[in-house]
């Protein structure tokens, strides 16, 4: 009777695997095609990685972001073909692209064919810096809501000039600060 018990729990597990839809594995199937995307973000003048940062492939494709790990690499599967620009921000750094000619300037787009790895992209990003200070009286007591500027040069048909390029105004200690700069030189006027 044992024997017999066996035998048709067996054939009930047989029945529900026949009768289980096909493509119900809990197991993605791969999709053919797809391509691979894979880089590693650096902090400019160097080869150190860095975390965290958010990582884009631009087009007409909604892909989600890669964010790095510890190392700065990224990397996006099944990549659609086309046609995309690699995008990437960070807190603290200025925003780049892949193989953009200087901060703010656009980058160049990659070509993705189907199945194609594409594993050497190298992004490198420009820390931002502040600018920060206080301003005093001939007494050298701090002076509150002054109004600070931030100026840089700039060349307008052949002539350089100053121009603002931010403003704030100081605290009750007479604190400012700029923050989030693009690396160059500055001029501080209150």
């Amino acid at each position: 009777m044992k024997y017999a018990l066996g035998t048709a729990n067996a054939l009930a597990f047989l029945i529900v695997l026949i009768q289980a839809p096909a493509g119900s594995s809990q197991i993605p199937a791969p999709q053919s095609g797809g391509a691979s995307v894979e880089g590693r973000i650096v902090r400019t003048g160097t080869r150190e990685g860095i975390r965290a940062a958010e990582v884009r492939l631009e087009s007409r494709s909604n892909i989600p972001p890669s964010i790095t790990d510890d190392f700065g690499r990224f990397r996006f599967s099944n990549v659609p073909p086309g046609q995309y620009r690699v995008s990437v921000a960070r807190d603290g750094y200025l925003r780049a692209e892949y193989q953009e000619r200087g901060p703010g300037r656009r980058g160049v787009q990659i070509a993705v064919a189907a199945g194609q790895e594409i594993n050497d992209i190298v992004v490198s990003l420009t820390p931002t810096g502040s600018i920060s200070g206080r301003i005093y009286n001939n007494n050298r007591e701090p002076l509150r809501n002054v109004l600070v500027q931030l100026m840089k040069f700039l060349y307008v048909d052949g002539r350089r000039m100053l121009a603002v390029s931010y403003q704030t105004q100081t605290t009750d200690g007479g604190e400012y600060r700029f923050s989030g700069l693009h690396p160059g030189p500055h001029v501080v006027v209150a």
